[in-house]
């Protein structure tokens, strides 16, 4: 199979959707012929290109507005014409319109967008534009049932032609014998401390007040709670000095640690005795899969596809977003019942292991690629 992957920007291998396409790619790479085609180019990719196991093309796309748009349409159409792949699957929303025009207008055999999250940046010119393009659409891929319904719903889709496959995540990789205690010193977390982790970049829709009002709650009852802060500012949105400034009237900033993965998630889920995502809206959290993959417990909001994760009181616990003092509560359960935290944190691995697990994942794609393009 000849497969060809579009993405507005691929700039690094951690974050979610690009992370995913990473994914795509190495597990694909071996049996398949992928060229990854980038419509921006990026310093990761520039550095990474040759490790990966695929054709690489930047078009070099610019803005509408700007002249090198519409040529940057026709490379991205002379490209694809050349290379003929069966398919072409879009991701991020500017190459969910222009990739998927241009595959058609190569004459690609199977043309295939991605919606990975709830649009709360959809813009009505934005949703006209994406509902033209799928008309000439054979399918959306979406990573959450959730999702899926966003889809149906705000685009007009017919659920027959949306399929859902969730994030893959690497099971074995997440998975650590024992804590990093080393790591905790050096964060400078008391050993004695229970640690209450959020996985997110820093950016207003993932909403770390919500958590840090629950944790102001919880002071007196829990004085030996630590909150590990795991992420990046956000260039478009940024927030980080918001949190902090947000820490410090709550007289809570010596209770943060703050770090940056950089692909040793597991040492820094290995120290944490919960996670949590307090976000306003999400697609497939590709944290909280990491949090369940690791063994770790989770408290998350009661949004999007958080609720086809997490079932509460079964793997995991939920809230209502936005609602400080039942994060509170929730938390408290959690932190004062082993038992539930052991039992949660099995049933969230059984769940990942059985349902997101890498090669069930790239297993699911290749399936779907090939039947959409009708070799097998």
């Amino acid at each position: 199979m000849k497969l060809a992957l579009i993405i507005d920007h691929l700039s690094s291998d951690l974050a979610g959707t690009e992370g995913q396409v990473v994914k795509l790619i190495r597990g694909l790479g071996p049996a398949h012929q992928i060229d990854l085609v980038v419509l921006r180019d990026s310093e990761w990719l520039q550095s990474a290109k040759a490790a990966l196991p695929c054709a690489v093309e930047v078009i070099g796309l610019g803005g509408i507005t700007q002249r090198g748009f519409l040529p940057g349409i026709w490379r991205l159409v002379r490209f694809l014409r050349r290379r003929r792949p069966d398919v072409a699957h879009t991701f991020f929303p500017i190459a969910n319109i222009v990739g998927v025009l241009g595959a058609r207008l190569a004459g690609v055999r199977a043309v295939i967008a991605s919606r990975r999250d709830y649009g709360h940046w959809i813009t009505p010119g934005y949703l006209r534009a994406t509902r033209f393009a799928n008309h000439f659409l054979d399918g959306i891929v979406t990573n959450a049932p959730q999702v899926r319904e966003f889809t149906e719903r705000v685009e007009g889709v017919p659920r027959e032609r949306i399929e859902v496959i969730y994030n893959g995540v690497d099971v074995e990789a997440l998975r650590r014998p024992a804590p990093a205690s080393a790591l905790k010193e050096k964060l400078g977390i008391p050993a004695h401390h229970k640690v209450v982790t959020l996985v997110a970049n820093y950016r207003p829709v993932k909403r770390h007040d919500t958590l840090l009002d629950a944790v102001a709650l919880l002071r007196d009852s829990h004085p030996h709670l630590s909150l590990l802060f795991v992420g990046a500012d956000n260039v478009g949105e940024p927030a980080l000095q918001a949190v902090l400034a947000h820490a410090s009237k709550l007289g809570l900033s010596e209770r943060i640690h703050r770090a940056q993965a950089t692909g040793d998630i597991a040492d820094y889920l290995s120290i944490s005795d919960i996670g949590v995502n307090c976000s306003q809206s999400e697609g497939l959290s590709n944290a909280i899969i990491e949090y369940l993959a690791a063994g770790v417990p989770c408290v998350v909001s009661d949004g999007g596809g958080n609720r086809d994760l997490i079932q509460d009181g079964v793997d995991g616990l939920r809230f209502p977003v936005g609602d400080h003092a039942a994060l509170a509560s929730q938390l408290a359960r959690l932190l004062d019942d082993e038992e539930l935290r052991t039992r949660c944190a099995r049933a969230g691995l059984k769940k990942v292991r059985d349902e997101m697990a890498l090669d069930i994942v790239i297993a699911r794609f290749a399936k779907y690629y090939m039947a959409a393009a009708k070799l097998a």
